[in-house]
């Protein structure tokens, strides 16, 4: 996953969190911290994770939830994307 900075200002450290789940299964992930991002700039985050089998779920991460980043968008800091299991 990347994360971006979409503004004019530079962000200063913040955290990204991951979670997800299936009908009988949850999960969620300890923050990992990025030190900071200028404009435009972009960071890699790669998580693994197994889910069982054969079910619906949904993985998603939040970032920046502890607002440690002044934003004028605060509406933009998360997403969720469903996943099928095979």
């Amino acid at each position: 996953m990347y994360v971006q900075n979409v503004g004019t200002g530079s962000a200063g450290s913040f955290a990204v969190s991951f979670y997800g789940g299936c009908a009988s299964y949850t999960f969620s992930d300890a923050p990992h911290r990025i030190d900071g991002l200028a404009p435009g700039a972009d960071a890699f985050m790669r998580l693994t994770f197994s889910l069982p089998d054969d079910d619906n779920c949904y993985v998603g991460a939040s970032i920046d939830d502890d607002n440690a980043v002044q934003e004028s968008n605060e509406h933009n800091n998360e997403f969720s994307v469903a996943v099928t299991s095979q």
